[in-house]
């Protein structure tokens, strides 16, 4: 995809950043969340009254900025998180394979190989914010990761805890990064494989799936996420039936969807 903009937004930016000193960087992995609340004070990034949380997690990132310019390219990514300023308020997730992105004051282009969630509610993203709103900010990367177990909770007044659940699980891949903050997360990864098998108050799956690459990102029930792999596997509950065979499949219920090498096209009607 690829996008051209020109908007408001861009001119608030360009008040806050007119005198914004010059900086570069690149990150390997990456991986942060958090909160922040600017009230307007005379200083670059500062100027514009805004507030909200975000988590933010990837796999490979540069960028460079100066003043009213920036650039970045980003390799597998993800991101999500809520804001308001003065021209509103929003929640968004957003997953990337691949993308870059450059502004000249208020104008702006970005392309990018993945997939913007709009607002969309389901029960499991309702469960999980039941489990999750006052989880702690937490971010990590990991180069290489292998690990199985099982794993049993439900009814205890704890994070990720209060909604009943059972399952097992093994899962391995090169180069993985994630962050969490309340009902915020998002996760980037690098090549990986993960099979298992869990339950809930909604129903019950079993699935194994495998990745090159992929990226995930959730803002309480709203959820996207892009990968370029294979899924193989069935789930049945409140939610309809979903089968998939190597990537390719459907979902019938609440939320028809229709998957293919991985991606997926969903439909919501609230």
């Amino acid at each position: 995809m690829a996008e051209v903009s020109l908007d408001l937004e861009g001119f608030l930016e360009v008040i806050d950043n007119f005198d914004r000193p010059g900086d570069a960087y690149t990150e390997a992995t990456y991986a942060r969340s958090g909160t922040y609340a600017e009230r307007g004070e005379n200083k670059p990034g500062k100027r514009v009254p805004k507030a909200g949380a975000y988590a933010e997690a990837g796999v490979g990132r540069a960028g460079a900025e100066y003043r009213v310019f920036e650039a970045e390219a980003r390799g597998p990514n993800a991101s999500a998180g809520a804001s308001a300023s003065l021209l509103g308020a929003s929640a968004s997730a957003r997953a990337e394979l691949a993308g870059a992105s450059a502004a000249a004051g208020p104008v702006k282009v970005k392309v990018g190989l993945g997939a913007d969630a709009g607002v969309s509610v389901d029960a499991n993203g309702l469960l999980d914010v039941i489990d999750n709103f006052d989880r702690p900010g937490d971010a990590y990367t990991e180069d290489t990761y292998a690990r199985s177990g099982t794993y049993a909770d439900g009814l205890e007044n704890k994070t990720g805890k209060r909604v009943p659940k059972a399952g097992a699980y093994a899962e391995a891949g090169v180069g993985r990064a994630r962050a969490e903050f309340s009902v915020f997360e998002a996760e980037a990864r690098g090549p990986n494989a993960s099979a298992g098998a869990g339950a809930n108050p909604l129903g019950a799956s079993a699935f194994a799936r495998a990745e090159l690459a992929g990226a995930s990102a959730a803002a309480g029930p709203v959820k996207v996420k892009v990968g370029l792999g294979v899924d193989t596997g069935v789930s049945v509950g409140a939610h309809g039936l979903e089968a998939k065979v190597l990537g390719t499949g459907f979902t019938i219920g609440e939320r028809p969807s229709v998957s293919i090498l991985g991606n997926e096209l969903q439909c919501c009607v609230l």
